[in-house]
C-alpha cells in the first residue's frame, strides 16, 4: 500500500513507511518519471558530526512518524519526528514536508527543527530519485547562464564527464561515487533559481520560489554509473549489472541550521509543461512578476544599438592611451554609429589590479586630463560612457588590502579566505602565472565593506559620465562566508549583499544623474532591477537567447572580436543585442577592423530602418513562427512582434560560410506574404516565403 495524490494532470506516490517518492506520473503525457522506485528518494539532510563530516540523513532509511492527506488527495504532510544519521545514529530532529498538488503543479514546502548539539548544514528536498527519460528525444537540463544563453547538461547521450577533470559541472571521479553533475545558483552558470529537466517536447520545471537569494545547488547523478566510461553513455535499461538504473535530481540548499534553531526552506514548485523550453521559463517569470519590480532606466539607453570597449590599460603596465588620446578616437567611433564608449582599465594599476580602487591613474593623465577628456567625449562628440568598475574582489598585492580590506574578505568555515588566481594579461610571465594578481572575494555582506563601495562609486559619479558596466557583477567563486564579524549569519550567501549593494548604487545614482546607468558583466536575474545593461560573451553558434526572451526590456550588449564578423553581428540582428566592437580583443580602435564595422553599420541602418520591429518590438525568439529547410526545420531565425500593428518580423540567419540556402518561412497563426529585407540592398522584394540567404548572411521577413 502506497500514499497517492492525484488529479486530472498528475499522479504521485509515495512510500507509507519511509515516505519516499516511488512514483511520479505526468498523465497529460503518460510520461512516468520515476520508473525505478528501487532509487526512491525524498529528503536527504547533511549534519556533521565530530570525526565524522559526512554524516547523511536519507529518508529511504528513515520511519514516518506520522501522515495527514487532505479528503482530495490533493495535499499531504509527512513528518519525521526524530531522524538517524549514517555515522551519528539517532538525531533529535524534526523535519516536515507539506505537498500541495494543483493543476500541472506540485509544491513541496519543508520545515526542519535542530534540538540536535550539531549543525544541519545540507538539505536535500525534494530529493528525486529513479528518473528515466520520456522517450527517444534528447534529455538535458537547463539553466539560466549569466552569459545569456542557456546552458544545457546533457542527460541522455553524452552525461557530462568524471574524469581527470573538475569544471565548474562536473565532479572530480575520486570526488564522488556516481557520474555527478552540479549547477550552482547564484553563479556564472545560473542567474536565476531554476533547472528546466526536458526533452524537445515537454519538461519538468524545478524552481526554488525564494526572493532572498538563498544559495541552491541542482545535483544531478546518475547510478550506477555509464555504461563505458570512453563515450560516458547512461544505460537506458532498469538495470545493469543487477544494479537499478536512473538519474537523481534534487535542489539542494544550505540552511547553517545551528542547535535549537529552525527553518522553514523556501518553496520548490515542480511545473509539468508541454512544448519547448519557452513553457518552463514562462513559469520562472510568472513568479518572479509577482514580485519583482524592474525600476526605471535612462531613456538614452533605447537609442544606442552600437558601442566601442577599449582597455587602455593592465597590470603588466602596458598604458595602451592617454586619457587625451581617448578624444580622437571616439570622434572616429561616433563617425562609424557607435553611440558609447566602455572604457576599461582607466582606473590606477590597469585592469583587475588595485581593486576595488578607482582612482584615475596618473601615467595616463592627470585627473584633470581625464575629467576634461570624458566631458569632451560625452558633450562635443555625443558618445556616452561607461567606466569599467569591479566592486566584487579585492587585489592582495596592495597595501589596502592587507592592512585594511583583509578583515572584509570572505572566509572559508576553517576562517581562511579562499584566492582567486586572477586574470592574466600580456607578458608570458603573467600568461604562464608568475605575476598574476590574486584577488581575494570581498564579503558585501558586510555593511562596512559596502560602506567602502560606496565612497569608489562616488568617485566615478563625480567624473561625469552616463554610467558604470561593473565587472563580474555577482561572483561565482564562493557563495557562503563564515566570518562571525560580519554582521550577517555564518555560513550565510553573502551574494544577498551584493543585491543590495545594487539599490545602494541605483538610489544614489538617480539622486546624482537620473540618467546614469548600471550595467553588469551578467548580472543575476533580481539584480536586473538595478541593472538595465547586460554584457556578455555569444560566439557560440548554437548560443540561444534565453536571457533576451526571459527579460525582453533588458539590453544586451555583445562583443564583436573578428575582423569580418558577420555571424555574430547577424546574431546582434536576430536577437536585438547591442553591437560591441572590440577590435584586438579591446584594445583598438574602430578603424583597425573596417571590414566589420562597415557590415556591422549595413546592419544598423536595416536596424533603424526596422526599429519598431526587431529593437522596439516584442522578442519572441523562435515563437510563433516556422522556418524550414526542405523538409527539416531551419535555425537558427528569431520572431519579432511590432506593438503597434501586432504584425511579425521573422530573422533568418545562414552560418554556413559558403553554401547559400533556401528556406520557407510561415506564420504560425495565419498564412502571410512578406517584405523582405537584407542588409546590404536598400531595395525591398516580395515573396510568399520562399527567401534564399547567402552564406554569412542575414535577412529579415517581414509580414505585409
Amino acid at each position: 500500500m502506497t500514499l497517492i495524490l492525484e488529479n486530472e494532470k498528475l499522479r504521485i506516490e509515495f512510500d507509507k513507511t519511509s515516505g519516499t517518492i516511488i512514483k511520479l506520473l505526468n498523465k497529460a503525457t503518460n510520461w512516468q518519471i520515476i520508473q525505478q522506485p528501487k532509487l526512491a528518494m525524498g529528503i536527504r539532510l547533511l549534519i556533521p558530526i565530530p570525526g565524522f563530516r559526512n554524516n547523511q540523513v536519507k529518508s529511504e532509511r528513515q520511519n514516518l512518524s506520522s501522515v495527514e492527506i487532505n479528503e482530495s488527495k490533493t495535499s499531504i504532510t509527512l513528518k519525521w519526528d526524530g531522524i538517524t544519521g549514517e555515522k551519528s545514529g539517532p538525531l533529535d530532529i524534526s523535519v516536515v514536508q507539506k505537498i500541495r498538488l494543483k493543476g500541472s503543479e506540485l509544491e513541496f514546502n519543508t520545515q526542519i527543527e535542530n534540538r540536535s548539539p550539531y549543525t544541519i548544514e545540507e538539505g536535500w528536498c525534494p530529493y528525486l530519485g529513479g528518473i528515466h527519460k520520456p522517450g527517444r528525444d534528447k534529455f538535458e537540463a537547463i539553466s539560466m547562464s549569466a552569459q545569456g544563453y542557456a546552458f544545457r547538461v546533457p542527460l541522455d547521450k553524452r552525461f557530462p564527464g568524471v574524469g581527470m577533470s573538475q569544471s565548474m559541472v562536473n565532479a572530480g571521479y575520486w570526488g564522488v561515487d556516481y557520474p555527478t553533475a552540479v549547477v550552482s545558483y547564484p553563479t556564472f552558470l545560473s542567474i536565476a533559481p531554476f533547472i528546466l529537466l526536458c526533452d524537445n517536447s515537454q519538461g519538468i520545471y524545478i524552481g526554488v520560489h525564494d526572493k532572498h537569494m538563498n544559495a541552491v545547488s541542482f545535483i544531478m547523478e546518475l547510478k550506477p554509473g555509464y555504461i563505458d566510461s570512453m563515450d560516458n553513455i547512461p544505460p537506458h535499461t532498469s538495470e545493469i549489472g543487477k544494479k537499478p538504473v536512473g538519474f537523481l535530481l534534487s535542489p539542494v540548499r544550505f540552511p547553517f541550521l545551528k542547535s535549537g534553531e529552525s527553518m522553514e526552506l523556501a518553496p520548490v514548485v515542480l511545473h509539468f509543461y508541454e512544448g519547448s523550453w519557452h513553457k518552463g521559463v514562462d513559469r520562472y517569470v510568472s513568479w518572479r512578476n509577482s514580485w519583482f519590480k524592474r525600476l526605471p532606466a535612462p531613456k538614452w539607453i533605447d537609442g544606442v544599438d552600437a558601442w566601442l570597449t577599449l582597455h587602455i590599460n593592465s597590470p603588466e603596465d602596458c598604458c595602451r592611451y592617454k586619457y587625451k588620446e581617448l578624444v580622437s578616437i571616439c570622434k572616429e567611433a561616433k563617425e562609424k554609429g557607435v553611440g558609447v564608449l566602455q572604457l576599461i582599465g582607466w582606473a590606477k594599476g590597469g585592469q583587475d589590479s588595485h581593486v576595488p580602487c578607482h582612482d584615475p591613474d596618473p601615467r595616463l593623465g592627470a585627473r584633470e586630463e581625464f575629467c576634461e577628456a570624458l566631458r569632451k567625449i560625452e558633450k562635443d562628440i555625443g558618445i556616452r560612457v561607461l567606466l569599467f568598475s569591479k566592486f566584487t574582489w579585492a587585489d592582495r598585492t596592495t597595501s589596502w588590502f592587507r592592512n585594511k580590506l583583509i578583515k572584509f574578505a570572505v572566509k572559508d568555515p576553517y576562517g581562511d579566505y579562499p584566492v582567486h588566481p586572477g586574470y592574466a594579461y600580456q607578458t608570458i610571465s603573467q600568461l604562464s602565472g608568475n605575476t598574476v594578481h590574486n584577488l581575494i572575494p570581498m564579503c558585501h555582506a558586510s555593511n562596512e565593506y559596502r560602506d567602502i563601495c560606496m565612497e569608489e562609486f562616488e568617485k566615478i559619479l563625480h567624473y561625469g559620465t552616463s554610467g558604470t558596466l561593473y565587472d563580474e557583477v555577482m561572483m561565482g567563486f564562493r557563495l557562503f562566508c563564515f566570518d562571525p564579524n560580519h554582521g550577517h549569519k555564518v555560513g550565510d550567501c553573502f551574494i544577498k549583499g551584493s543585491l543590495r549593494l545594487a539599490e545602494q548604487f541605483y538610489k544614489r545614482a538617480k539622486e546624482f544623474n537620473p540618467d546614469f546607468v548600471l550595467a553588469g558583466e551578467g548580472p543575476q536575474d533580481f539584480f536586473c532591477q538595478y541593472y538595465s545593461i547586460s554584457y556578455i560573451r555569444s560566439w557560440d553558434p548554437h548560443h540561444i537567447p534565453m536571457q533576451k526572451y526571459m527579460n525582453p526590456e533588458m539590453k544586451i550588449a555583445t562583443c564583436i572580436t573578428g575582423w569580418n564578423d558577420r555571424n555574430m553581428i547577424n546574431q546582434c540582428l536576430m536577437n536585438s543585442y547591442i553591437i560591441n566592437y572590440e577590435p584586438y580583443n579591446f584594445k583598438g580602435r574602430l578603424s583597425d577592423f573596417p571590414d566589420t564595422v562597415e557590415y556591422g553599420q549595413k546592419v544598423q541602418s536595416l536596424r533603424r530602418k526596422l526599429w519598431n520591429y526587431v529593437w522596439k518590438g516584442r522578442f519572441l525568439d523562435g515563437l510563433r513562427a516556422e522556418v524550414s529547410c526542405g523538409d527539416s526545420p531551419h535555425w537558427p531565425y528569431t520572431v519579432f512582434e511590432n506593438k503597434i500593428n501586432k504584425k511579425k518580423a521573422v530573422v533568418i540567419a545562414n552560418y554556413k560560410a559558403d553554401e547559400s540556402i533556401e528556406v520557407s518561412v510561415k506564420i504560425q497563426e495565419r498564412s502571410a506574404r512578406f517584405n523582405l529585407y537584407v542588409p546590404e540592398e536598400d531595395k525591398v522584394s516580395k515573396t510568399d516565403g520562399k527567401v534564399v540567404i547567402p552564406p554569412r548572411s542575414v535577412v529579415v521577413a517581414v509580414e505585409k
